[in-house]
C-alpha cells in the first residue's frame, strides 16, 4: 500500500493471558510519523487522537484474550493541529522514503 494524505487504515493484534492468575496490562505505543501526520483512534474510528500514547489498559481474565485494533489516518484537513497542506506537499516531493513505524509494548501486572 500507498500512504497519502486522506488516506487510512488499521491493522490488530491479541494479547493472551495464558498464566493462572488474572492480569492488567498496560499498552506502549512507540510511533515514529516521520513527518507524517498520522491521527490514531482504538475504538473503531469513534475518537481520534494524535497522541497515541498511554490510550489502551485493560484487563484480562485467566486463559482469555483480547483482540485489540488500531486504526490510523492522514489528516489532510487545513487546520488539523500540526498539519499543513504545505507540510504535506514538502513529503510528497521529497526523495526520501518516508517510513512511519510503530513498536507496541505489552506490560501486564498479576491481579491476584
Amino acid at each position: 500500500g500507498i500512504i497519502a494524505p486522506g488516506t487510512w487504515g488499521k491493522f490488530a493484534f491479541t494479547l493472551e493471558n495464558t498464566s493462572e492468575v488474572n492480569a492488567t496490562y498496560t499498552i506502549d505505543y512507540t510511533v515514529d510519523e516521520a513527518g507524517v501526520y498520522l491521527l490514531w483512534s482504538v475504538d473503531g474510528g469513534n475518537t481520534w487522537t494524535d497522541d497515541l500514547e498511554d490510550v489502551t489498559d485493560g484487563t484480562l481474565d485467566v486463559n482469555s484474550d483480547e483482540s485489540i485494533t488500531v486504526h490510523w489516518k492522514w489528516a489532510f484537513e487545513s487546520g488539523a493541529d500540526g498539519q499543513t497542506d504545505e507540510a504535506d506537499t514538502a513529503l510528497g516531493n521529497s526523495t526520501t522514503d518516508i517510513k512511519p513505524s510503530i513498536t507496541i509494548n505489552a506490560t501486564f501486572t498479576q491481579v491476584d
